[in-house]
């Protein structure tokens, strides 16, 4: 199994934030293929006809994304950070939970960067 990060563009200046079905700033889902990871993005939610004039497209599949196939761990900001070490991007307040939720292939699905906003 392999993990794909789905990362949202705040497209119209605003993130899609919903922590019961998993959605926020980045979503991690382990699938055997980018294929496989896309229906189940869809699933849970995210849109990729959404898009607007200014900023383009909110989601990008996972085949588009950056061509990697992706990872072995669950990954996040282009291939560059692991998602447990995210720290929350204090410029992003309106995400009051999670910056990151992974959707694991047997259906758990874990929170990680927790913005401290949530917390006080």
């Amino acid at each position: 199994m392999t993990f794909y990060e789905f990362r949202q563009i705040n497209t119209g200046g605003r993130y899609v934030y919903d922590s019961e079905r998993g959605i926020t700033k980045h979503v991690v889902i382990e699938a055997a293929s980018a294929e496989e990871a896309n229906h189940r993005a869809r699933e849970i939610g995210l849109d990729f006809d959404d898009e607007d004039n200014c900023c383009g497209q909110r989601w990008v599949p996972a085949e588009d994304f950056d061509g990697s196939g992706g990872y072995d761990e669950p990954i996040v900001e282009d291939g560059c950070t692991p998602a447990r070490e995210l720290v929350p991007d204090a410029g992003d307040d309106e995400l009051r939970g999670a910056h990151v939720f992974v959707h694991y292939a047997d259906g758990r699905v874990q929170p990680h960067a927790v913005s401290l906003h949530h917390l006080a």
